[in-house]
């Protein structure tokens, strides 16, 4: 639950910017470390999946997809490279 849009806007009553935000500082914090890491984004569609707050997963792929450092999966895909690997 790295960024996920229920504790941070039903719990915290932040907003979608909010959100982004932390995407952004738990991204760079993530990268800096340099050692495989996994950043889950959570959404749900009662909470940020409507016009107003939706914009923030593309905003979110984006900057994921520019990333040159970044593998985009599914947790299968995952599970079968760490299965691989060890």
């Amino acid at each position: 639950m790295d960024v996920n849009d229920l504790p941070t806007c039903i719990r915290y009553g932040q907003g979608p910017r909010h959100m982004l935000d932390t995407f952004d500082d738990t991204f760079a914090a993530m990268r800096a470390e340099r050692a495989p890491l996994m950043l889950d984004v959570t959404a749900h569609t009662h909470v940020m999946g409507r016009p107003s707050g939706a914009w923030v997963y593309d905003e979110i792929m984006a900057r994921v997809k520019a990333a040159d450092d970044v593998w985009i999966c599914t947790r299968e895909e995952m599970a079968r490279h760490v299965l691989k690997t060890v």
